[in-house]
């Protein structure tokens, strides 16, 4: 086997610095929250969409299938209620989504008594 001239010997490999470590470990940090981030934003959007659908199917028929016997006031308050909440989707804001899903409760109270 021949020996390589010095020219075209590699060099030594060093070992990785603190600073290198830090770097690459926390990048796979980051990676790993926008996984978390992603799976925690779908299961409140879907938590949300199910109230709604939930409310929409107790609005309009119950359970065997007849027309929901809810109170106007109550129909007329829910209708207020709606109409009064004020959210800016384009900015996509943590207390807008707060705001939604109180608004599901009250919703769900006023329509279902909180069944």
């Amino acid at each position: 086997m021949a020996k390589q001239p010095a020219s075209e010997k590699k060099p030594p490999r060093r070992k990785p610095t603190r600073r290198q470590l830090a770097t690459g470990e926390l990048v796979d940090e980051l990676a790993a929250l926008r996984g978390i981030t992603a799976d925690i934003v779908d299961h409140v959007r879907l938590e949300l969409e199910s109230g709604l659908i939930e409310l929409r199917r107790t609005v309009t028929s119950d359970a065997q299938g007849r027309a929901a016997k809810i109170p106007v006031r109550n129909l007329e308050a829910a209708l207020k209620r709606i109409r009064a909440l004020r959210v800016k989707p384009e900015k996509g804001r943590l207390k807008d989504l707060r705001r939604l899903a109180a608004l599901l409760d009250e919703l769900d109270e006023l329509l279902t008594g909180g069944r």
